[in-house]
């Protein structure tokens, strides 16, 4: 097998393949992987200049199709960073640092 060969294959169909997005744990059995977008997908909701009601340019994740996503990772963050604030907090009451 010619790995080069394998490798470089694989970016002349780039355009076909789906990217990696965050999967929402609470919601598994929803998540349809041929509803994820390919990178030729996104592209072209880039070139689609969008506005919001105010006409002010939105930032361009949210003008794609990966903004559902970007919406579960951060949800994500915000649990994780809530747990360590939790735990921090939790320490110094154990080492009593008011």
């Amino acid at each position: 097998m010619n790995h080069a060969t394998t490798y470089r294959g694989s970016w002349a169909n780039y355009d076909e393949r789906r990217v990696c997005v965050p999967i929402d744990t609470t919601d598994v059995d929803n998540f349809d992987p041929q509803k994820v977008p390919t990178i030729s997908q996104l592209l072209e909701e880039l070139d689609n200049e969008t506005s919001d009601a105010e006409g002010k340019k939105l930032k361009d994740y949210k003008r794609t199709s990966l903004n559902g996503s970007i919406q579960v990772f951060e949800k994500f963050l915000k649990k994780l960073e809530n747990s360590w604030k939790g735990k921090l907090l939790e320490q110094s009451d154990m080492k009593r640092e008011f």
